[in-house]
């Protein structure tokens, strides 16, 4: 009955008695449709964390840092005393990260094809022979 200093009123528990009488009575037709609003509620909440991380990002794909440091380690291997300036850094990362994303979303559209959503080293290969990068 919910009186005082009990911690649930009446029609709080009213709501909660006609939330089980719903539950229970649904016909077997509308299964499909709670489940449908399911993953509808799923792909929601996957594309709004997806915009919160792409809003969040700095925009760099690969920390900056690493590159420069196998940059400075190509420039060892090639000649022991070379060095770069760091606008070049800054050019070759650019360029960098535009191949690497350029390579994944071909690789990622070979695998939608294939019928799959993960990107497997098949796609991957066939994306760069696409290009004419591999003979």
């Amino acid at each position: 009955w919910g009186g005082i200093g009990e911690g649930v009123s009446s029609e709080e528990e009213e709501e909660e008695e006609a939330a089980v009488v719903v539950e229970e009575e649904e016909p077997d037709g509308d299964t499909d449709v709670a489940r449908n609003k399911k993953r509808a509620a799923a792909w929601k909440k996957a594309l709004r964390m997806i915009r919160m991380e792409q809003r969040g990002r700095s925009g760099l794909v690969f920390a900056f840092s690493s590159v420069s440091a196998l940059l400075h380690k190509i420039g060892q291997d090639v000649k022991g005393d070379l060095s770069w300036e760091a606008n070049a850094c800054v050019v070759v990362y650019h360029l960098l990260e535009a191949y690497v994303v350029t390579l994944l979303q071909d690789a990622n559209l070979s695998a939608l094809r294939g019928g799959r959503v993960f990107i497997m080293a098949e796609d991957l290969q066939l994306a760069r022979r696409i290009r004419t990068e591999i003979s």
